[in-house]
């Protein structure tokens, strides 16, 4: 394994998958991907197993609900992963219906109240 010191340039940091930008409210980010990436995913067409392929797309829905991004960069995450999606021959809307139900899941864990265990006891057994 390699590690290589980044330094910040123009108020702008990478940080594994994320571009940190130092602004006058505080820190905002980005989703960063390398120059060199290229938008090969395994392709729809191909023999793996089709759970293999949703994993995909499940993986990059996930960002697009966990990172906290302003709506023109979510807009643009969703633009950049469709396009791949295209190109790789998948239905885009394999993409929508994934962040609609990761959404939905996210927003129902913040609204139900947790369930305390019989007799107080709240650790996992």
């Amino acid at each position: 394994m390699k590690f290589s010191l980044e330094v910040e340039t123009n108020n702008r940091l990478n940080y594994l998958d994320l571009t940190l930008t130092k602004n006058q409210n505080g820190i905002s980010h980005d989703i960063y991907r390398k120059p060199t990436t290229t938008d090969t995913i395994i392709p729809m067409d191909s023999c793996h197993p089709l759970e293999q392929k949703m994993a995909t797309i499940r993986y990059f829905a996930d960002r697009i609900n966990t990172y906290e991004l302003s709506k023109d960069k979510k807009q643009t995450e969703i633009d950049t992963v469709k396009y791949m999606l295209r190109n790789n021959s998948y239905d885009v809307s394999f993409l929508d219906k994934m962040i609609k139900v990761q959404g939905m899941e996210k927003h129902f864990r913040q609204q139900s109240p947790e369930h305390p265990k019989p007799n107080g006891q709240n650790s996992p057994i």
